[in-house]
């Protein structure tokens, strides 16, 4: 159907042919088809060690990519988790440590992506620093679902007051349950799947999050991340599905909210 599965959150260290090998049977055992995976640090020193960034240091199986990034800066008690993708080198510099939005200008001049961690549950303050970053049209995404909890409040309320923000979902391993546990889904369509089409239509906020339903959903012809601009009243027609296994707890949906202006 031209949806193809991310897990925005890894972190393992690739510094090696046996790194990557292990660290790809373990994303194909998942069946998660492009992994994000994350070098992080703190003020202090950095963790989960790359051997490079950019595409030279994709590793690809078929369908399967594994991509550096990285979870930096991280701030505990202040301003949370800053998680770049889609780089050509690891930004640091511990002279402007607390000034994310300076990390986001330089992410961005390299072609990559800009997103806070855990804004499902505002852990490590992050709801400080997202208030003067993404008005400010510093930030592409927010990170709803992770450890199984899809948190949406601060995501409907920059929603709601006009901010055009991508839902995402990393599971944050080695700390979560396990590789993909919640995912994300981007859309490409017939074209073929490559790294630059799966980030292309990230970047174009053709996607939707999950714990294991699968959904679709269009408003007219549009897809998530389209905008429809409408020059009188009109009807829109909201096509929903969404399906699972029964045998798996919590896999099948029974309930669809249709939200608007954070109302149900």
């Amino acid at each position: 159907r031209g949806w193809y599965s991310g897990d925005t959150h890894i972190h393992s260290r690739i510094l090696s042919d046996a790194d990557a090998k292990q660290l790809m049977a373990y994303v194909q055992a998942e069946d998660v088809h492009v992994a994000n995976i994350l070098m992080m640090g703190n003020y202090r020193r950095t963790y989960f060690e790359q051997r490079g960034f950019g595409k030279d240091y994709h590793v690809i199986d078929g369908d399967y990519i594994l991509a550096p990034g990285q979870e930096e800066p991280r701030t505990f008690a202040t301003q949370g988790h800053f998680i770049g993708w889609n780089l050509t080198s690891f930004v640091r510099n511990t002279d402007y440590y607390f000034l994310y939005d300076i990390f986001a200008d330089i992410i961005h001049e390299q072609g990559g992506l800009a997103e806070y961690a855990h804004a499902n549950s505002g852990a490590f303050r992050v709801a400080h620093d997202m208030s003067m970053n993404i008005p400010k049209d510093k930030i592409d995404f927010l990170e709803i679902f992770q450890g199984m909890y899809l948190g949406t409040n601060l995501y409907f309320d920059y929603l709601n007051l006009g901010f055009e923000l991508t839902a995402t979902a990393g599971s944050d391993i080695p700390w979560g349950h396990t590789i993909g546990d919640v995912r994300v889904y981007a859309y490409i369509g017939n074209q073929p799947f490559t790294a630059d089409a799966w980030f292309e239509a990230f970047e174009n906020g053709r996607t939707f999050v999950t714990n294991g339903p699968m959904l679709e959903f269009t408003v007219d012809d549009a897809l998530p991340g389209d905008e429809i601009k409408l020059t009188d009243t009109r009807k829109l027609r909201v096509k929903a599905r969404a399906w699972g296994v029964p045998e798996r707890i919590g896999a099948a949906p029974k309930k669809l909210e249709i939200i608007r202006h954070g109302e149900v």
